[in-house]
């Protein structure tokens, strides 16, 4: 009865590292530490089913019949089953970054009979932003076991869903169906591991344990307010009146020749010492503990996919070409609280979306700000573990509110340029105009931010 046990504090695991400890637990108590992919997930679910209630027993049914689904469509496209490899030169994969995408992109996977690890630098979910969700998306993250993992989630209406529940949720889904998926590891060089001419081409994600992401958004600094969507244009070349472009160079460093003195066991792990771990370690600062293996892991895979977000490292370095279009200026302004559900003022306020493209838009939220003076085009509140604003904000009541210093500042949100307290101010004022206490707390992760999506 310890399977049963195990399985249920996964099942109420809410952050990275209970999911992550109950989950081994589980796969160890199982005997399925050797196992992966489609093959880890039937051999759990056969463990599984007749210690379980039925409620649990139709998560398994779901995935039984995503994979019935994807094993009938490859069978009429390629006359294969998924008891075999889901295509023929390709069986593994690796993706770089655990974020809704990179989640998604590994359970579609792994229902298709691949084996797939993923790398993530954070350590925790931080994101707390809170999503609209299309009617599509609701029945896909229904289908993928969802609304058993998230209960909250209306599958009717307009429908929301915090990033962190999203992740959540992708994150079960795909340890259960035989993924890995490993947390504080940084996607640091590629490296080719045939060693044959004749032999298919076969590479190694070559990775470094962080100590958590240093990366801006997961700040739990005040000041951070920027964090949100990090102004880059720097990196991008004007080319017509709304378009930029980002042309980098490859980084040829860092791709790692082939080297016989590191092999690697297909999994995650270097079993010899090799120039690349000294050199790479040095070059970033890395102090190892006794061993240099003790920090880095190498994944084999066929092929790659990355998924680190709108500024990914690695993009740049394989010399992706990006383009994006740029109108008159817009800025945004996001909120978050926290939300107690036993405050009485804040259970009653209920999600909405004002716009004032809509008629009748001074009778409702909207006109409340204006009251105030704090001018918008658009605002949305959306309700979950937490409370969401989201704002289209006029530059006057940025100046007015002594948010932003100098409306000639280039560029005009730049960290000297914005005040913090008077933003926050500015948050505080939003959240209670459209009826949230103000004993409602920030959230400690990017309780307010500021961001430019011209």
């Amino acid at each position: 009865m310890a399977e049963k046990q195990i399985f249920q504090e996964f099942i109420d695991a809410d952050e990275v590292n209970a999911v992550i400890d109950a989950a081994k637990k589980l796969i160890e108590v199982c005997a399925l530490e050797n196992i992966s992919g489609l093959q880890r997930y039937h051999d759990l679910s056969s463990k599984l089913k007749p210690l379980v209630p039925y409620k649990v027993q139709r998560l398994f049914q779901l995935f039984d019949k995503q994979i019935d689904r994807r094993s009938k469509l490859l069978t009429s496209r390629a006359g294969q089953t998924l008891e075999g490899k889901a295509l023929e030169d390709v069986s593994s994969v690796l993706i770089s970054g655990a974020g809704p995408v990179g989640l998604r992109a590994a359970v579609e996977l792994l229902l298709l009979g691949f084996d797939v690890n993923v790398v993530e630098k954070r350590t925790t979910f931080s994101r707390v932003n809170i999503l609209m969700l299309w009617n599509q998306t609701v029945s896909d993250l229904v289908s993928l076991g969802a609304k058993f993992f998230y209960p909250k989630l209306k599958v009717h209406g307009d429908s929301h869903m915090g990033t962190r529940e999203i992740q959540l949720c992708l994150l079960k889904t795909c340890i259960l169906l035989g993924g890995n998926v490993h947390y504080g590891m940084e996607l640091s060089n590629l490296r080719s591991v045939s060693g044959s001419k004749q032999s298919k081409p076969k590479w190694a994600g070559l990775c470094i344990k962080t100590q958590g992401s240093k990366f801006a958004y997961s700040s739990t600094k005040k000041d951070d307010v920027l964090s949100f969507k990090p102004d880059k244009r720097g990196d991008y070349e004007m080319t017509f009146k709304c378009n930029m472009i980002d042309t980098p160079e490859v980084d040829y460093d860092f791709f790692v020749p082939f080297d016989k003195a590191a092999e690697i066991d297909g999994k995650a792990n270097l079993t010899k010492t090799s120039t690349w771990i000294s050199s790479t370690l040095k070059r970033k600062s890395v102090v190892a503990n006794n061993t240099s293996e003790s920090k880095v892991a190498a994944f084999s895979f066929d092929a790659l996919i990355i998924a680190e977000g709108e500024w990914s490292p690695s993009s740049k370095k394989i010399g992706v070409e990006k383009t994006i279009d740029r109108f008159n200026q817009a800025i945004g302004v996001v909120v978050n609280l926290d939300y107690d559900a036993n405050d009485k003022d804040q259970a009653k306020l209920q999600s909405f979306h004002s716009s004032k493209l809509k008629g009748k838009w001074r009778e409702g939220p909207l006109g409340e700000l204006e009251k105030a003076n704090i001018h918008v085009e658009n605002i949305e509140y959306l309700k979950g573990t937490t409370h969401y604003i989201v704002i289209t904000v006029e530059k006057r009541t940025l100046l007015e509110k002594g948010v932003v210093r100098d409306a000639s500042c280039s560029p005009f949100l730049d960290k000297t340029n914005v005040d913090t307290k008077a933003l926050y101010d500015l948050g505080r004022d939003i959240s209670t105009n459209i009826g949230l206490p103000t004993s409602t707390k920030f959230c400690d992760q990017n309780g307010v931010q500021i961001f430019d999506f011209s």
